[in-house]
């Protein structure tokens, strides 16, 4: 499946990020609300595993109290550890070496839940 879409404009006048490509994947571990570890199936039996940052967001750090409500969250909108996923990656890595991406579980958009429920806020900067 690809996901590949042109940048759409937000009412600001910046270019909102869209993703490039979908994977199937799963989370391994959840660093805090905005960076988890995923391993990607890249297709013939080939998976990569990698840290990813959620796109378009920005959490509280975990080691707040609003950082571990919203870590919390995420975990329990995941489920169990490793939780099957879809995730659409925006290209190139960022400056931490980590992938951007948007993450769907169940068809859900983590990305916008994490906004809509108050535990991230929008963040269009370090694309």
């Amino acid at each position: 499946m690809d996901a590949r879409a042109d940048a759409q404009s937000v009412p600001d006048g910046r270019t909102a990020v869209t993703p490039d490509y979908c994977y199937n994947a799963q989370v391994t571990r959840i660093i805090d609300a905005d960076t988890v570890e995923v391993r990607v199936d890249v297709g013939f039996r080939m998976w990569a595993e990698m840290p990813m940052r959620l796109a378009g967001i920005n959490a509280p750090e975990k080691y707040t109290d609003a950082g571990k409500v919203a870590t919390n969250a995420l975990t329990d909108q995941l489920g169990s550890i490793p939780s099957d996923v879809v995730v659409k990656t925006i290209k190139p890595v960022e400056k931490y070496g980590r992938y951007l991406g948007v993450l769907f579980k169940d068809e859900v958009n983590l990305n916008e839940w994490l906004i809509n429920f108050g535990y991230a806020v929008p963040y269009l900067e370090g694309k």
